[in-house]
């Protein structure tokens, strides 16, 4: 297995042209999954 970082921009490119429907999806996902946790860290107390 292959760990990279992959830039948000560059994850909605790929969630909006790709043409592969399983890899959107897959794009999709992981700019909710960023989200929530983007979201968690803001609310946590210092």
């Amino acid at each position: 297995m292959r760990c990279h970082i992959v830039p948000p921009h560059m994850l909605e490119r790929i969630a909006h042209d790709a043409d592969d429907p399983a890899i959107r999806a897959r794009a999709r996902r992981t700019l909710a999954l960023s989200s929530l946790l983007a979201t968690e860290r803001r609310t946590l107390p210092a």
